[in-house]
């Protein structure tokens, strides 16, 4: 459907005076993108069955969504320059094709606003990376699509000197809605690239299980934490006393991470014994 859109779009535009058109075209090609990459994911995901790539996966999928945030503000910075010229010389949007441009644009509305319940009954069943960001995608498509069709429709019912700016408003709005998804993709995706730590409430978590064994170790060297998509890395290293055996040892760290993975959705836990520097 998004490759459908795409083609439709640039068909619209070469034969048209619409900028909001030309919004239409790049928010279609963020989609199609944004589908190819993420079903690109999760095909590798579904074929990844010995576990080769399990530090990856998520990998692939935040790079995935970088690059789709990069190419939203390669058409940013086309469309504002775009906007700016038409905003400073309105025109009137004229040529057969944007009556087919209306049709379409209900058509894509109808389906992508289909896609968003699909989807968001998906998410509710498996709130997958993946399927989290399918949802998100169709969600703002749907909001392009809208403007795009309330725009064209008035448009072409009213004629007044101020529709002339109503195609350059419109794409104004699209803009930003542009600018919103672009930031909010980035920057998540930059965060697990980097792998971030987790969040405050997940560290909490983490601290409280501490807390709980606290008379059971003799020091705590290091906590590390990572994600990779929805799964959550956590590696604690505890001291304990040199005369403890490992069978007294093994089940403090056993219950230990035991109640972390109760608490922490999608986590696998390692707790490692360390000797104490205290009493090493």
């Amino acid at each position: 459907m998004g490759l459908v859109e795409v083609i439709a779009a640039g068909i619209v535009v070469a034969t048209s005076n619409s900028l909001v058109m030309v919004a239409e075209l790049f928010s279609g090609s963020f989609e199609f993108i944004s589908v190819v990459f993420l079903y690109m994911a999760a095909r590798t995901l579904r074929r990844d069955k010995c576990g080769l790539y399990n530090y990856g996966i998520g990998k692939i999928e935040n790079i995935g969504s970088l690059f789709v945030g990069l190419f939203m503000v390669v058409g940013i910075l086309i469309l504002v320059p775009e906007t700016v010229l038409r905003m400073r010389h309105p025109a009137q949007v004229t040529g057969i094709t944007i009556w087919v441009a209306v049709g379409l644009a209900a058509l894509f509305l109808c389906a992508n606003a289909r896609a968003v319940a699909v989807s968001r009954r998906a998410r509710r069943e498996n709130p997958a990376p993946i399927v989290q960001a399918y949802a998100q995608i169709y969600v703002v498509k749907s909001l392009m699509d809208s403007v795009v069709f309330a725009t064209l429709i008035v448009t072409l019912s009213v004629h007044a000197v101020w529709v002339e700016y109503l195609d350059a408003v419109a794409a104004v709005v699209i803009v930003l809605i542009m600018i919103y998804s672009a930031w909010d993709l980035i920057r998540h995706a930059i965060r697990d690239l980097l792998d971030q730590s987790l969040a405050e409430p997940l560290q909490l978590l983490i601290t409280k299980a501490l807390v709980t064994h606290f008379d059971a170790y003799s020091a705590l060297h290091e906590v590390r934490s990572r994600s990779s998509g929805r799964a959550v890395y956590i590696e604690i290293f505890l001291g304990f006393e040199p005369s403890m055996t490992i069978g007294a040892v093994q089940p403090v760290l056993d219950d230990l991470r035991d109640a972390l993975q109760a608490q922490i959705p999608h986590s696998t836990v390692l707790v490692n014994a360390r000797a104490s520097p205290s009493l090493a």
